[in-house]
């Protein structure tokens, strides 16, 4: 049986909060820094919601949804 580590769960979260919440200060145009946070001051991660990421988006408007697909050896070199 697996052994639920409930308080890993509850940090996780958090942690997901607070990177929302520097999501919606940038998106709001709040000014820097949108976070006394070291860690998140200091380093990116990904976007919660992985589809608002850079790279998501470059895939999805790029190979996705366009018109006539890209190449196979073109997506094997961009990821």
């Amino acid at each position: 049986m697996i052994e639920i580590r409930e308080e890993a769960f509850k940090y996780y979260f958090h942690f997901m909060q607070k990177r929302m919440d520097i999501f919606w200060k940038r998106y709001e145009g709040s000014p820097y820094p949108w976070t006394d946070d070291p860690i998140l001051k200091e380093h990116k991660f990904t976007n919660v919601y992985r589809s608002s990421d850079r790279v998501s988006q470059y895939l999805i408007s790029n190979s996705s949804f366009a018109s006539s697909p890209m190449p196979s050896f073109s997506l094997r070199i961009n990821l």
